[in-house]
């Protein structure tokens, strides 16, 4: 009788420990890293396919150094008013580790 009591309890201890562990995990994943950057660079290619834009974009501060990159867009419609060789500002936000340009506006 005590050894099926004491398993018994075990059992709940055991239960209410990966509970506890599984609440702390999934705070930690809700605590994703989110940025935005504002930036400026040039078009280099355009794919609508991908929703992909390659740019050539100086240094965005606290962020990256200045290079030559894709970049995916949120909406396909925001690469419609630009065309290869556009120097654009653009928003870039930073979320979960994806980097996804979230506005763009061409420098006259």
């Amino acid at each position: 009788m005590k050894t099926k009591l004491f398993i018994l309890i075990l059992c709940l201890f055991v239960t209410n420990l990966s509970c506890q562990t599984s609440e702390k995990n999934s705070e930690r994943n809700q605590a994703v890293v989110k940025l935005t950057f504002q930036a400026k660079g040039v078009v280099k290619e355009i794919n609508l396919e991908k929703k992909k834009l390659k740019l050539d974009h100086e240094e965005i501060k606290g962020y990256m150094e200045a290079m030559t990159m894709d970049f995916y867009v949120n909406e396909k419609d925001l690469l419609e008013n630009i065309k290869v060789g556009d120097k654009i500002n653009f928003t870039l936000k930073h979320e979960a580790g994806i980097d996804t340009i979230t506005e763009i506006r061409k420098i006259q």
